[in-house]
């Protein structure tokens, strides 16, 4: 039998392990793997239109964005209510996340975010240390908290992961709300409305009073109404909407910076939460599960940040 050799992240297990491959792609696999297909080929065939249409870069990437997030809440509804096998992971569908090493609590999916998002809310921390910061960084200057509440939000869900699945994904009742007792759920929805806010603020074009509007009515959503399966789908679909509007909608000035943005940052999230769904089982969870979508966050912004230091001192200013 082939097999696969690689190093445990497990120092209890021996440093080096083998396991068989995963089987052959199977006809069901290619079928969960389309929409990415279909998200590369629609960019191909997007991009060279944007001119044509009258469209900067940027929209044409944001408006991708917002049809690929649609597309994605659409599949997993659509999945839940039986009218289509999407090829979702049991694994993501049980819990909402691609969760790995849940036999090791320090190393569990939970655990590295917030490990991960530590060291990249740092990271871009000392990016924006030195003020007034250059001209095409505005989107950095609250990311740092915004990553790092990211990652004590999963440093949350990791202390008080339950030992069981949740129940299948339907909304909470009245008698259920109840049972879990009025205030747990009105610290739950502060503790949630917090963390919109902090994600929220983030965005330059996204006012204090906006977020903290969104952030109260969200935060009690998914506290009280959204089910625990949903619970990440919604936090995801909700974010990069709100946060791609505004930013197409009022932003003062669409510049290199807008697109790069776009590019750089937005549209690689996309493809995390489908490749999260999509192969959780057969891949993701041997490399540690939804780390990999938390740590595109501050990586492509710290990508970001350098493309658009590098294209300064060439031309003075974004174009």
């Amino acid at each position: 039998m082939a097999v696969e050799c690689r190093f445990s992240a497990n120092p209890f297990k021996r440093f080096r392990h083998c396991v068989p491959l995963p089987p052959p792609l199977e006809e069901a696999g290619w079928t969960a793997a389309m929409p990415l297909f279909t998200t590369f080929a629609s960019l191909l065939l997007l991009l060279p239109l944007t001119s044509a249409a009258g469209l900067r870069l940027g929209d044409a990437m944001n408006l991708l964005v917002l049809g690929n997030t649609a597309a994605f809440t659409a599949a997993l509804l659509a999945h839940a209510a039986g009218l289509l096998d999407a090829g979702f992971s049991p694994s993501f569908l049980s819990g909402g996340f691609c969760v790995a090493n849940k036999a090791t609590p320090w190393l569990q999916s939970h655990a590295l975010c917030f490990y991960v998002d530590t060291a990249g809310a740092l990271a871009l921390a000392l990016l924006c240390w030195r003020r007034p910061l250059p001209k095409g960084l505005a989107l950095l200057e609250r990311s740092a908290r915004g990553v790092f509440a990211h990652g004590a939000a999963h440093l949350g869900l990791w202390y008080f992961s339950p030992a069981e699945p949740p129940s299948p994904a339907q909304l909470a009742s009245p008698a259920q709300l109840a049972s879990h007792g009025w205030l747990k759920l009105a610290l739950a929805s502060a503790g949630l409305g917090l963390f919109f806010f902090l994600l929220l603020r983030t965005a330059p074009t996204i006012p204090r009073s906006h977020a903290a509007l969104h952030a109260a009515f969200h935060g009690v959503a998914v506290a009280c109404v959204v089910p625990t399966a949903f619970g990440f789908s919604y936090v995801n679909t909700v974010l990069m909407t709100l946060v791609v509007l505004y930013e197409m909608l009022t932003a003062q000035q669409k510049d290199e910076a807008y697109d790069l943005a776009a590019v750089i940052v937005h549209f690689p999230v996309t493809q995390l939460a489908w490749a999260e769904g999509f192969s959780c089982d057969r891949y993701m969870k041997h490399i540690g599960g939804h780390v990999w979508y938390d740590a595109v966050i501050p990586a492509s912004l710290c990508v970001y940040a350098a493309v658009v230091l590098s294209r300064q001192p060439r031309s003075g200013k974004l174009a």
